[in-house]
């Protein structure tokens, strides 16, 4: 059996969702028996010393480098993952959390240099991370049965979703868009907050919360025509993944992002669809990529070959 220590906190939100409890479900329904796994931010000195495997994820804090530096001075031979879906050592001067990351950044590279292998959402990060060599890119991913067997209705329903760290996106590179478009859906749901744009009476708002499984049971069930994603056209949103697209397609409709056409955003629209059959051949097909590449039963196979090579030593795909 192996034993894996995710450091992590021990909480179901957007990060964990999507990198460690599902993945890290699939790979024990796949592999029974294989695997021994526990996420604790407070490991134990058995954890220490009879961890197989050690997986990190978004190292920006001194406590994480100092466990990290521990292991590594009392357990040379102990093997280190980092898995990251955020570029946080280039974070924009417009993020909300910019001078946060700044001020770690040196505490990111540190830790960067102490990990033998990374798991990457996005190709973009493998050149932030300067992880060429040791290092995969393993999307974010789905179950086939996450999918709605058919597009949504045509109800003109559109949705946007973000916190005030996503409002920057929508006023920077979405202001002028959503002035084209917000009348064409027949109604708007901003889920989270809403951005000071100039509305029209067809919005509604939704809270949004850390409660990743209910906010996902919601999404299916409210079967949204579309999801609009504007993001900033810079190398931190580069190296972000394709969320949007997935969630859109879960919900039976498409995504409009100005990032449309980029690696992973391929089926995505850059323009409002023509028609209810052009957006549901689009959603056919979206539906068909993620079964193909974005499938939690792929992506389980690839990170449990990837840690069979770790361990014996191996860090390049044969």
């Amino acid at each position: 059996m192996i034993n894996i220590l995710i450091r992590e906190y021990e909480t179901l939100n957007a990060v964990t969702w999507w990198r460690l409890y599902r993945p890290f479900m699939v790979l024990r329904y796949l592999y029974p028996g294989k695997y021994n796994i526990k996420t604790t931010r407070r490991p134990t000195p058995d954890d220490v010393w009879y961890t197989d495997l050690f997986i990190l994820s978004r190292p920006s804090d001194q406590d994480t480098l100092d466990f990290v530096r521990f292991v590594r001075g009392i357990r040379p031979d102990a093997k280190f993952i980092l898995d990251i879906d955020d570029a946080i050592t280039n974070v924009p001067a417009h993020h909300t959390e910019s001078m946060y990351f700044a001020n770690r950044a040196h505490i990111s590279r540190e830790i960067f240099s102490m990990c033998d292998y990374f798991w990457v959402s996005t190709e973009q990060l493998l050149y932030e991370c300067d992880c060429l060599g040791k290092g995969e890119i393993i999307p974010n991913a789905i179950l086939p049965e996450d999918l709605p067997k058919e597009p949504a209705p045509d109800r003109g329903r559109w949705m946007w979703r973000g916190k005030d760290i996503q409002k920057e996106d929508v006023y920077l590179a979405g202001a002028e868009t959503y002035e084209q478009i917000k009348s064409k859906a027949t109604q708007w749901t901003f889920w989270g907050c809403l951005p000071s744009l100039d509305h029209g009476q067809n919005i509604r708002l939704l809270e949004y919360s850390d409660g990743i499984v209910s906010y996902f049971d919601q999404l299916k069930a409210e079967r949204f025509n579309g999801v609009w994603k504007p993001l900033v056209e810079n190398q931190f949103n580069d190296a972000k993944s394709n969320i949007a697209w997935i969630e859109a397609t879960m919900s039976g409709g498409v995504c409009l992002t100005n990032y449309a056409g980029k690696h992973g955003w391929q089926c995505a629209f850059d323009k409002w669809p023509s028609d209810y059959e052009h957006a549901c051949a689009a959603w056919e097909v979206s539906a068909d990529v993620i079964r193909s590449h974005y499938n939690l039963e792929t992506t389980a196979k690839q990170r449990h070959e990837s840690i069979e090579r770790i361990l014996n030593g191996k860090t390049v795909k044969a």
